[in-house]
Formats: structure tokens, sequence, C-alpha cells
């Protein structure tokens, strides 16, 4: 029998007058899609999302969830902000610690522009 190791993840507050982005990608038998929550500094959601994407990757799904919260942010005039996802590959891109792979550079491309005019 395996055992199955749990941890427990809580929410943390932004610092104040900051939005916090939190981000994800799923897919299941082919189908994907992402979604989003945008708060700001007292946890108050300001915006909430979820879109089907079709027969994408899981990388393509968590940078797409990305760039969406990025341009609602942008369109809604909400910064400073602060993005968590939980993608090892998308945190390493937006550090310059790897290059992204080709079937998702231009999505990467342009949420980390965004990222830049909104941090």
């Amino acid at each position: 029998m395996q055992h199955k190791t749990y941890k427990i993840v809580r929410w943390e507050k932004p610092p104040t007058n900051m939005y916090k982005l939190n981000s994800d990608g799923s897919c299941r038998d082919e189908k994907c899609g992402a979604g989003g929550i945008i708060r700001d500094s007292n946890g108050n959601i300001m915006l909430a999302f979820s879109v089907f994407l079709g027969d994408v990757t899981s990388n393509l799904a968590e940078g797409q969830a990305m760039l969406l919260e990025f341009q609602k942010c942008e369109t809604l005039h909400l910064q400073p902000i602060i993005a968590q996802a939980d993608s090892n590959l998308l945190t390493k891109c937006s550090r310059d610690e790897v290059t992204a792979p080709r079937r998702i550079e231009k999505v990467v491309e342009k949420f980390m522009r965004l990222e830049a005019l909104l941090s």
C-alpha cells in the first residue's frame, strides 16, 4: 500500500496596496483549461475567471492562465502585482533561468512583458 503525503497550503496576502495573482492551467483527457483569481491586499476578490482552451499542452495551459491574468490586470489597471503559479517551468522562464520551449515561447514572452509593466 502506498502512503500519500499531503501539504497544507495557505494563501498569503500581498503587501499593502498590491494585488496578488494566482493562476493555474490543467489538462485531462486532452482537454485543457485555465483559470485564476486576483485579490487585493485585504484578500478581496477583484476578479476570478476560467476558460476552456481545448487540446493544448499542460505547459501551454499554465502559460495561457498567467497571460490571461496579466491581461486582465492591465485592462482593469490593477497594479502593482505579485504573480504566483505552480508551474516550475514558468517560474524558471520568468527568472531567465531557462529558455521557454518553442511551443510556449510567444505566450511566455507576452506575459513577461506584461509582468514587467505591471510590477
